[in-house]
């Protein structure tokens, strides 16, 4: 996988598609509505093709179209809906402040 540093990055390539890096993979964001659901601002790394071919043998099934932030009333939890393969949808826990902060995800946008 990416490095751990990178994870939590934003990577646009030259093409205009922005990836996520999340569990050390690229995970694209596949629309502006998934963006603007859960980040809390539009700060990304653009990365040139040549700079982008370094990683693309690390890229993972995109986000899904369903993606955003949900927050448990009753628990108090906040997490994102996501998928484990590509295909099933699950709810990953989001452990507390510094990992909301690590990804830029938006407190103000939970459901």
């Amino acid at each position: 996988g990416l490095p751990l540093s990178l994870e939590g990055i934003r990577i646009c390539n030259d093409k205009g598609a922005i990836y996520l890096v999340l569990d050390r993979k690229l995970r694209l964001i596949p629309n502006v509505s998934v963006y603007q659901r859960i980040f809390r601002d539009e700060v990304h790394k653009i990365m040139t093709e040549t700079e982008f071919k370094s990683y693309k043998a690390h890229i993972g099934h995109k986000l899904p179209v369903e993606c955003e932030l949900i927050k448990d009333s009753s628990s108090g939890n906040v997490y994102l809906l996501d998928t484990i393969d590509g295909d099933t949808i699950v709810k990953r826990v989001i452990t507390g402040p510094p990992v909301m902060d690590k990804y830029s995800f938006d407190w103000d946008k939970t459901t």
